[in-house]
């Protein structure tokens, strides 16, 4: 995995390292295959008939109906739970300490200093450079690091798919609801800045609209 350095912000967050991309079905597929991992997601969604996304236990990262998924899509399907589980295998691997991002913490790597309403400006028409959403996704998901990274080298913070970040609750009490944040291919401009802003809470094993990225601490 590329990480990138985000500096200290104003707003109390310390310096932290991050993943320039969402973790990828590649990545995420080594861990599950490696631990023979069962899925703790549920609400799973794969395509059908070419344009209409359902839920289903048929359905994983591997397995999103009839959409053919690429390698460096990144790993969707993926609830709160399983995305710690992986933030786990990869601390013991690296012997390294990686876990999801706070809010303050995404949204740092996502501004990357930048005040403005996008962290390339204010222009909506440019929006298509650096994120896949409703305009130009076709109804689907593309591969990580497909669009612009921002300034600091950090790619697919807008649009793809949400993303999973920490959570102010105790991170062992599965009940407490989870931050969505970025949102996702279907979305609006005006929703994706939204949800970059104030992210959606959900319950941590429901999986629609679930990717996530790393952190590795100093």
């Amino acid at each position: 995995m590329m990480l990138a350095v985000v500096p200290g912000s104003e707003n109390g967050v310390d310096p932290f390292l991050i993943g320039t991309t969402e973790v990828t079905v590649r990545e995420f597929g080594l861990f599950f295959d490696e631990m023979k991992y069962e899925l703790r997601s549920r609400e799973r969604y794969g395509r059908v008939d070419g344009n209409r996304w359902v839920t289903g236990t048929e359905f994983d990262f591997r397995n999103l109906g009839d959409l053919p998924v690429s390698q460096q899509f990144p790993a969707c399907s993926i609830c709160w739970v399983d995305a710690m589980a992986f933030c786990d295998w990869l601390s013991e691997r690296e012997n390294a300490r990686y876990r999801l991002p706070t809010v303050a913490e995404w949204q740092a790597a996502n501004a990357a200093g930048n005040s403005a309403r996008w962290f390339f400006g204010d222009d909506d028409a440019r929006l298509s450079e650096f994120a896949w959403y409703v305009r130009n996704a076709g109804k689907e998901f593309h591969d990580v690091a497909s669009k612009k990274p921002n300034a600091l080298g950090i790619f697919d913070t807008l649009g793809n798919e949400y993303e999973w970040c920490l959570g102010n609750a105790d991170v062992t009490n599965e009940r407490e609801f989870r931050p969505q944040i970025g949102g996702g291919f279907g979305d609006p401009a005006d929703e994706i800045a939204r949800r970059v802003r104030d992210p959606e809470v959900v319950q941590p094993a429901r999986a629609l609209h679930g990717a996530f990225r790393i952190i590795r601490e100093f």
